[in-house]
Parts: structure tokens; C-alpha cells; sequence
């Protein structure tokens, strides 16, 4: 309301954005936060929330032209690459066996392909991007100098689903793969523990399903419950009701900024 009373109040549309960016709206917050920016906003502190927006959204572009953008040398020679070899997804409807059930911020386990080579995969309900392990990656990735950790995967494939161009973290002591499942934003993903599959892609159909807003926010996601009121992890929230025996499969997706439960 704040942002529509006075629209050129740089902390009204910083604030607007914030909030949108926690609901998933990431293309729409960016623009709030450049305007906050443009009628006198902290530069630095907005810097910071729209460099992970920039990098969610893909746009390496503006990403590398953002003054103050919290980069390494190596990150922003990764976006440079990165704006010539733009990242692809295509996201076919796929179903993946699902090993291992809810603890701490795991969701589970699947099985996925680097450049062709099954590689064990830890789903994890937070915005750490992709970390795999060097074993694991072998030669299926592009270096770039200054930072050894900082790469980007040729290509990852999930069932039929396939993931090309995508940067990631380099574990040096590690031989298997973790993915945020902020990294997997352009897919929704609905797992269904009583079954032990993930669905990636399923289209939204007319079974019943009620949703439940979810929130993005420091690398956190958060479902907010009224009563009582407090804020729960994604994880635990799946965990408490949605993965025991019985249970219905939840949806997570994060461009709607939401999650859905089959009722």
C-alpha cells in the first residue's frame, strides 16, 4: 500500500519488492528494487537482494552491470560466460525413484546424470544451488581462474528432464551431488514418500489440492503458520505431516510461490 500512496519512496519499493522476491515473484521484485535504487535507495543493500534475483531469473547480463554486485573474480567471469552460454532447461514430465525420507533440510535422495554418469543426488529444502562433488563431475564442467570451487556443469539430467549450462560449487571432498531446491525452480516437484518418486513437471490437474504460500528469504524457504503463530522450515513442515506412511504427495513450486497438497 505503502508503494501505490507514495510510488517514488525508495524504501516503499524496496520493501514491496522484498516481499515479493520472498513469494516467488522474482522478475517483478527486481524491477521494484532497480526503481528503489533509482529514486535513492541504498545502493549496496539493494545490490544484495538483486543479485540472487539476477542470478534466479538468469539475467547474467544485468547481473554483471550492477554496481556493487557482490561477485569473486571468479563468479563474475562465470556470468560473463554465462551471458555468451546462457543456461537451458528442458523440462519434460519425468518420475524419479525416491530414496530416504525427510531429516533436517533433506527432502531425499535421487539419481542423476552428469554429462551421461549416474551420480547420487541430496535434495535439500534451501537456496544453496547446485554443490557437487569433484568425482562426481570428473572433466563434465568449465573452470574458471581465481576460484577452483566456482564451475559450471555441462549438463545434469533428472529422468527425462535436462539441465544444461548450470553453475554450481565444486566440493573437492565430496563424490556425490546436493541440489537446492531453489536450483530447481523452473521444474515444480511433487514428492510423494509413500510411493518413494518425485514427479517433476506434472501438470497442475483437477484433482483437489489445497496450497500453503511459501517463503524465500536468505537462502531460508519458510511456511508461515497462524495457529500457533511462527514461522516452520519447508522441511519440517513436510516432515511432521507429509511423509510417513500414507501420506499425500506435496508439490513445491517455487514460481508460484507455493506449495501444494493432494488432498
Amino acid at each position: 500500500m505503502d508503494a501505490r500512496i507514495r510510488p517514488r519512496d525508495p524504501v516503499a519499493r524496496e520493501a514491496l519488492g522484498r516481499y515479493l522476491a520472498t513469494r516467488g515473484a522474482a522478475r517483478i521484485a527486481a524491477v521494484l528494487l532497480e526503481e528503489a535504487r533509482m529514486f535513492g535507495g541504498d545502493p549496496a543493500r539493494i545490490a544484495a537482494q538483486l543479485a540472487p534475483l539476477y542470478e534466479s531469473l538468469g539475467d547474467w547480463r544485468a547481473l554483471l552491470s550492477l554496481p556493487g554486485a557482490p561477485l569473486t573474480v571468479a563468479e563474475r567471469k562465470r556470468a560473463a560466460w554465462l551471458t555468451e552460454h546462457p543456461p537451458t532447461v528442458r523440462a519434460d514430465l519425468t518420475s524419479v525413484v525416491l530414496t530416504g525420507t525427510v531429516r533436517g533440510d533433506t527432502l531425499g535422495r535421487i539419481t542423476i546424470r552428469i554429462a551421461g554418469r549416474p551420480v547420487v543426488a541430496i535434495i535439500v529444502a534451501r537456496d544453496v544451488g547446485v554443490i557437487v562433488g569433484a568425482r562426481a563431475v570428473g572433466t563434465a564442467s568449465i573452470r574458471f581462474s581465481g576460484d577452483s570451487r566456482t564451475i559450471v556443469i555441462d549438463s545434469i539430467r533428472i529422468g527425462a528432464a535436462r539441465l544444461a549450462m548450470v553453475p554450481a560449487t565444486l566440493d573437492t571432498a565430496s563424490g556425490v551431488a546436493i541440489i537446492g531446491i531453489g536450483a530447481l525452480s523452473p521444474m515444480n516437484a511433487a514428492f510423494d514418500y509413500e510411493r518413494k518418486r518425485v514427479l517433476f513437471n506434472q501438470p497442475r490437474g483437477a484433482g483437489k489440492t489445497h496450497t500453503v504460500p511459501l517463503f524465500r528469504e536468505h537462502g531460508e524457504l519458510r511456511i508461515a503458520e497462524t495457529t500457533p503463530l511462527r514461522w516452520l522450515s519447508l522441511a519440517s513442515f513436510i516432515a511432521r505431516a507429509y511423509s510417513g506412511p500414507g501420506a499425500r504427495p506435496v508439490t513445491i513450486d517455487l514460481k508460484a510461490g507455493e506449495i501444494r497438497i493432494a488432498d
